[in-house]
């Protein structure tokens, strides 16, 4: 199993069923030659064996969570089966919790999604397709698929509303794009510089994976 990363908004989105793709940052010198297309790219990185994910694979997500020890639970009437965990900060019996889907978010000392062992995991996907194309070419459909929702109560003329909903959703995407991108990387990998990208789609597992 690998682990990707999402931020606790995108892991909602996957618990509801919305996201199925994400895009990735695709960093390689090739990224700026504008010739090339994206079969091209992904066909060199696949010899190089740079690709992140294949079809195929197993992933497990890695949220923002916390592991409460069952002497701090606050919560009454637990049902959860306590689990052993231990690091530099618990040790013992507990269980393991998320910010997307805690009752209170506020009260929690939430821990990165990149410290989340994989024991805490509960999300599991399996890649169904990689591609590569340029950030700005993604559609109205697409979107979607990224878990971005709304514009479908939109109205006009229907033969401009496709372009009109599609552009509505395309902004909003851009939006969360720059979010994840740090300042000093836009004009690198920022929307404007409608960089390749790695496009991963994946479903779902319903069972957990057993080695």
């Amino acid at each position: 199993m690998k682990p990707i990363l999402f931020n606790t908004d995108m892991v909602e989105a996957i618990l509801d069923g919305r996201k199925t793709v994400t895009r990735r940052q695709l960093k390689c010198m090739v990224h700026s030659v504008h010739a090339v297309t994206g079969d091209c790219i992904k066909h060199y990185l696949e010899r190089a064996g740079k690709m992140p994910y294949q079809v195929g694979d197993g992933l497990y997500v890695r949220e923002t969570w916390q592991f409460i020890p069952c002497i701090d639970c606050a919560m009454s009437a637990c049902q959860n089966k306590p689990v052993v965990h231990e690091d530099a900060e618990t040790v013992g019996e507990g269980c393991f919790v998320f910010k997307a889907s805690y009752p209170e978010t506020k009260t929690m000392h939430w821990r990165p999604s990149i410290h989340m062992p994989e024991e805490a995991a509960r999300i599991f996907l399996k890649v169904t397709a990689v591609r590569v194309e340029r950030l700005q070419s993604i559609s109205r459909q697409q979107c979607h698929a990224e878990g971005i929702v709304g514009f479908e109560g939109m109205t006009g003329e229907p033969k401009y509303m496709e372009q009109i909903r599609g552009r509505a959703a395309q902004t909003v995407f851009s939006e969360l794009w720059e979010s994840t991108i740090k300042k000093q990387d836009r004009p690198a990998y920022g929307w404007d510089a409608n960089p390749w990208v790695w496009v991963i789609e994946f479903e779902r597992l319903k069972e957990v994976p057993h080695d």
